[in-house]
């Protein structure tokens, strides 16, 4: 049986990162607010906050009805257990160029930008100060999270799937401790469910799908949440094929 603990914890903390948001963007717009019609500062925020929320609300009602569960689309011959000699025989995968760079220059800006920031906030209000101040402690929690728990390389041997991070560090995740695979249509990370926790992987990891199939093959009992073949990644082979056995079954009918 799946386990499905991480789900409800999915949805608390879209909930919560949306509730955070509203509050800090509503302290931002507060003062532009106070300047327009009047009245004090902490009327203005809590004016705003409604409007805000309901503006993420309904992103949030999105997000966490796109957690639903899918059922198993994968083909099973594709999971099906092969002989116990190419299981022996350990593969890499790794994240792709661009995605590494694109990445580290996202959080170079941020360095980079963030005591800007922090001054222009001091300068401008409260309501800036207090966006800022959320803002900032959020980017250092995302960017200790990369470091130390996303992937950079994997490595699939016959009993255990080690995971490089840029950081540095490894865990290694035994493959009979992978209960599910979720692989959603939205959003940039597939997730691997064990006994541990959730591996978040890039959906940028190179041969990403074929990780998929030759964990299956390892561990059977592993259940595929998710379309086959994914959103993200069309096959445009897989596109004629089931375009041709369209033709051949209505010309079969005629």
């Amino acid at each position: 049986m799946a386990d499905r603990r991480s789900k409800p914890t999915s949805a608390v903390r879209i909930v919560l990162i949306l509730v955070g948001f509203a509050i800090a963007a509503s302290a931002f717009g507060a003062s532009k607010l106070q300047n327009n019609s009047g009245g004090t500062w902490v009327h203005a925020f809590l004016v705003s906050v409604p409007v805000v929320l309901a503006m993420a609300t309904a992103v949030g009602v999105i997000m966490v009805v796109a957690l639903r569960d899918k059922g198993d689309r994968m083909p099973t011959e594709l999971g099906a257990p092969t002989e116990p000699g190419p299981t022996s025989i350990s593969r890499s995968y790794t994240v792709s160029r661009a995605y590494r760079l694109a990445t580290a220059g996202f959080f170079v800006c941020l360095a980079v930008g963030a005591p800007f920031f922090v001054v222009g906030a001091l300068r401008t209000g409260p309501g800036a100060a207090v966006f800022v101040a959320w803002w900032v402690p959020i980017m250092v929690v995302v960017f200790r999270s990369w470091r130390r728990s996303s992937p950079s390389s994997l490595t699939l041997g016959s009993d255990e799937l080690r995971v490089r991070t840029p950081g540095g560090g490894e865990q290694h995740v035994p493959l009979g401790t992978v209960s599910e695979i979720r692989w959603p249509s939205w959003g940039g990370y597939v997730q691997f469910v064990h006994e541990s926790g959730t591996l978040q992987v890039p959906k940028q990891v190179k041969q990403l799908d074929d990780l998929v199939v030759e964990l299956r093959r390892r561990n059977p009992s592993i259940r595929f949440d998710g379309s086959w073949p994914p959103a993200n990644a069309p096959r445009i082979g897989v596109a004629v094929d089931r375009c041709r056995r369209l033709l051949r079954s209505r010309r079969a009918l005629k």
